[in-house]
């Protein structure tokens, strides 16, 4: 099975996802602390979940700043790993499309609702919504 990676992801979106991803590893820890007493070995297989999961929210993200998958290697370097997704973090992406598509839509709820509010209060002949 092929998987395709060509969309991209802006930055709000990627923090996002790992800070979810953070949140779970948390709650998954806490909650074999409680049942089981050995939270450690249940958390182990839960990060290492990650190695699975890391690649398929950073690889838009590279996408998004018209970079090819393979600096994710950059990534597996144990020392590069902070500054790498702090660089991934606060660099902007490519202005319109790229060679992955065009500008990302950003997907969050805060967005979408501010988005919703917008279309309203704009119908409705009211002042604008910043």
């Amino acid at each position: 099975m092929k998987t395709n990676f060509n969309f991209r992801m802006g930055r709000l979106e990627y923090v996002t996802w790992h800070v979810l991803y953070v949140l779970l590893t948390v709650f998954v820890f806490v909650v074999a602390k409680i049942f089981t007493g050995e939270p450690a070995q249940v958390t182990v297989w839960f990060v290492l979940g990650f190695i699975v999961f890391h690649p398929v929210i950073s690889i838009p993200r590279l996408h998004d700043m018209n970079r090819p998958a393979n600096w994710l290697y950059v990534y597996a370097i144990p020392p590069t790993m902070p500054f790498f997704f702090l660089w991934m973090a606060v660099n902007s992406g490519t202005p319109g499309t790229n060679d992955y598509g065009p500008p990302p839509v950003m997907r969050t709820a805060v967005i979408a609702l501010r988005d919703h509010l917008r279309r309203k209060y704009r119908s409705a002949g009211s002042e604008r919504i910043a």
